[in-house]
């Protein structure tokens, strides 16, 4: 059956199974087209139109939900997100992000009331906190952490590449002062030397706790991941890209598996395997695995990681940062690695999703793309740069040729604006995320937030695509700014591409699934 042509007709002769009526139903198809109502049948899109037109679709067995003037429009698909880790933090660990945490205070307070209710010795643990938006403008340390668990480990991990630990967490670790400088991080110290609990990861073997923290369980991941579904649901999102599954805890995708088998899945998943970090795991996975799945769960890409991020100035550029004349920033592969990984990874058939910051950091990557490309063609890889924050305007160029995705989280505009400027300088640090050059060369921008980088709600990140203004009220580079209309395409149908389904979902027309959001507001116009 093709489900485009047949299913308008099957819903005339059997009647709809779901009608929505008298509503705004923004369709986000080609001409930006907008209807009173939508009718469903078999679980896609019937027929967009006006009420008179939808209600001689309704059946007596048909659904009818009447809007009541709301906006409907296509579920939003979240195209970089840390997804089975949010579950489990939501179910386990203290949510740590702004504005839930505005101080150091509020942080042990949270610590205090987890530690209340555990048991001697449990782990407790947690995910967001950074310290440009906390009060005291300074990290949480492990003076700190121990006036409220003096008997339980505590790691709290950054929105990026850094953790907060206390006392305990340390002596189970084996970290003291003569404890050696890793090579890709630092412990912070105190003036006498002694470490403070702080420890930047820019890889993972700068962790002193990867090896010694809890691993969950599958059934706790279940649970984790049906949380996850319920709370990304509750915001608008009907599909995510979970970037990291299944390399470091194999359990992940048997997790997976058991929810989608179940059919307890509320959420279509696009699984990147990962971190692969080197040659040899590179040859590992494509060795062990191959692209697999259905429209609501696929193991579809592989991420791996360039450089840092600017916060903790360790983005790969070819300026330094201000104020400090001799850091460039830092690479966690050789060019010459790099290139043999993608290559391998490429001929293999899996889409590359690389995490890259830098302007010196994305010319290496479409470097490996393109050699990957060149040697081995093969039709669409649509192979993507993650956060892509400063692509000079010849990269950009290549990234339209080589038809690479241009996968941003606008949301990080608002939060951490601020701190690019003051990293980069004015000129250069403004200019992150150039969404109306993307956009007018044809580029398909996905969107996110990057928990735990980002709080979940996608409304931010909406907003942040028109407004550019930053948390303190700074605008930034205002001519990137997109119109509502083409930020909502970014959470739709150009995410769309980014997963391979722009002919299944991101947006509402006959055919299609019918994944809908309706909303409390009328998007085009609050």
């Amino acid at each position: 059956m093709n489900w485009f042509k047949d299913l308008p007709k099957i819903a005339e002769i059997l009647g709809a199974d779901l009608v929505l009526v008298n509503g705004k139903v923004i369709t986000v198809d080609a001409d930006d087209s907008i209807g009173e109502a939508v009718a469903v049948k078999y679980g896609r899109v019937a027929k967009v139109g006006s009420n008179n037109e939808i209600m001689k679709l309704i059946a007596p067995e048909t659904e009818v939900i009447d809007l009541g003037g709301k906006c409907v429009t296509p579920g939003f698909i979240t195209t970089h997100e840390h997804f089975l880790r949010y579950g489990y933090n939501a179910l386990s660990g203290i949510d740590l992000w702004y504005p839930r945490m505005k101080s150091i205070e509020d942080i042990k307070r949270a610590v205090a009331e987890k530690v209340s209710t555990a048991k001697p010795g449990e782990w407790i643990f947690g995910w967001g906190w950074d310290e440009n938006l906390l009060e005291e403008k300074r990290f949480p340390n492990r003076y700190d952490l121990d006036e409220v668990a003096p008997d339980n480990p505590v790691y709290l991990g950054r929105v990026y590449q850094m953790v907060a630990s206390n006392s305990c967490a340390m002596r189970i670790a084996g970290v003291t002062k003569e404890s050696p400088e890793p090579e890709y991080g630092k412990i912070f110290r105190d003036e006498n030397g002694e470490p403070i609990g702080v420890f930047h990861t820019i890889l993972p073997s700068a962790d002193p706790y990867r090896d010694i923290l809890p691993v969950a369980t599958t059934g706790l991941k279940e649970e984790a991941i049906k949380k996850a579904c319920h709370d990304f649901n509750s915001e608008g999102m009907t599909m995510v890209v979970d970037a990291t599954v299944g390399a470091v805890e194999p359990n992940d995708l048997v997790a997976y598996e058991n929810v989608r088998m179940r059919d307890e899945l509320t959420m279509r998943v696009y699984a990147l395997y990962g971190f692969v970090r080197t040659v040899e795991q590179a040859k590992d996975t494509v060795a062990r695995f191959a692209t697999y799945g259905d429209d609501m769960f696929k193991l579809g890409g592989i991420k791996l990681s360039l450089d840092g991020g600017v916060v903790p100035k360790s983005g790969l550029f070819y300026e330094p940062y201000v104020g400090d004349p001799n850091n460039f920033g830092r690479t966690k592969w050789t060019k010459e690695n790099l290139m043999e990984a993608v290559e391998i990874l490429h001929r293999a058939g899996w889409q590359c999703c690389t995490h890259t910051i830098g302007d010196k950091a994305i010319d290496w990557v479409l470097d490996c793309y393109e050699n990957a490309m060149t040697k081995y063609p093969r039709p669409d890889p649509r192979h993507q740069i993650i956060h892509i924050y400063y692509p000079t305007k010849e990269a950009i160029d290549r990234v339209q040729r080589l038809r690479v995705m241009a996968n941003v989280q606008t949301t990080f505009i608002y939060f951490e604006g601020d701190t690019y400027v003051k990293y980069l300088g004015k000129e250069r640090g403004e200019c992150v995320k150039p969404l109306r050059s993307f956009m007018e060369k044809g580029i398909p921008i996905g969107n996110s937030q990057d928990y735990p980088s980002g709080p979940i709600p996608a409304n931010i990140g909406l907003w942040a695509a028109v407004a550019r203004e930053t948390i303190s009220g700074q605008v930034i580079c205002p001519e990137e700014r997109l119109t509502v209309q083409e930020a909502l395409r970014t959470y739709t149908i150009w995410s769309a591409r980014h997963v391979f389904m722009e002919d299944k979902i991101g947006s509402l027309e006959p055919g299609k699934y019918a994944d809908m959001v309706v909303w409390d507001r009328d998007l085009y116009t609050v």
